[in-house]
């Protein structure tokens, strides 16, 4: 590996918190949605709607780390729809509701991260690599922007707009035709040791593993180029590795 020239960043569990325990985005989507269905005039039961809901997004989870496939939040609209055997002309008026919880809602940053990103930004170009989930990376932006993150990023990638996920090399090996670096010269920061770490390394990059809550997924031996508890540990991590020919 050359001389660090770049560092990206997964989304989740790296700069922000998955708040998902909580149910909070959740139910903000069911209130939302079922009030869209309701004003069509399709009543359905809460829990119908939840579990048409929570196997469409576990779906999408799924394909995304075992083949690197993206199912879109169209795609998932569209699946629950048709599990609940309503009608496809329904999308456009359940589509916003589905997407929008973190247009309104407060999603906390991860510990360190404002100054994690603040001090690198000034030394080395900066990326975000993300997997989405049922809410879009036209949304993701915005919470960047929103919470002053934004402007550090060069380039932010996001599966659903780029129809593959990672671990899919090409997902990160187009980023970084973005930032206009090789692969040998980044590293790839992320909590999922399949998806971050591994899919990283298949398209040439280094990675550090950040094991950011107790479901961190481990990565293989021998892959990350080192573990880190917490984004404060970086900077001084990437001065280590940035004195050496990796």
């Amino acid at each position: 590996m050359s001389r660090i020239a770049a560092v990206t960043f997964d989304f989740w569990w790296t700069l922000f918190q998955d708040d998902t325990a909580s149910g909070v985005a959740d139910n903000w989507r069911l209130d939302h949605v079922q009030a869209a269905l309701a004003a069509a005039g399709h009543g359905v039961q809460r829990e119908r709607l939840r579990a048409a809901i929570q196997a469409q997004r576990l779906y999408g989870l799924r394909v995304q780390e075992e083949r690197g496939e993206e199912w879109a939040p169209e795609a998932q609209v569209r699946g629950w729809l048709a599990a609940l055997r309503l009608p496809e002309s329904l999308f456009a008026a359940v589509y916003t509701p589905y997407i929008s919880p973190y247009t309104q809602l407060t999603l906390p940053l991860m510990p360190g991260a404002m100054e994690t990103v603040q001090a690198l930004a000034g030394r080395y170009k900066l990326g975000v690599i993300c997997n989405t989930g049922s809410t879009p990376g036209t949304v993701l932006r915005q919470l960047l922007e929103r919470t002053g993150l934004a402007p550090h990023f060069s380039v932010q990638t996001y599966s659903n707009e780029e129809g593959l996920a990672k671990p899919r090399p090409e997902i990160f090996l187009r980023t970084l035709a973005r930032l206009g670096v090789p692969s040998e010269a980044v590293v790839h920061v992320g909590d999922n040791g399949g998806t971050d770490v591994a899919g990283a390394r298949a398209a040439g990059l280094g990675a550090v593993w950040l094991r950011s809550h107790p479901a961190a997924v481990p990565p293989p031996p021998g892959q990350a180029l080192a573990t880190i508890t917490g984004l404060n540990e970086l900077p001084p991590l990437l001065d280590r590795l940035s004195t050496h020919i990796l």
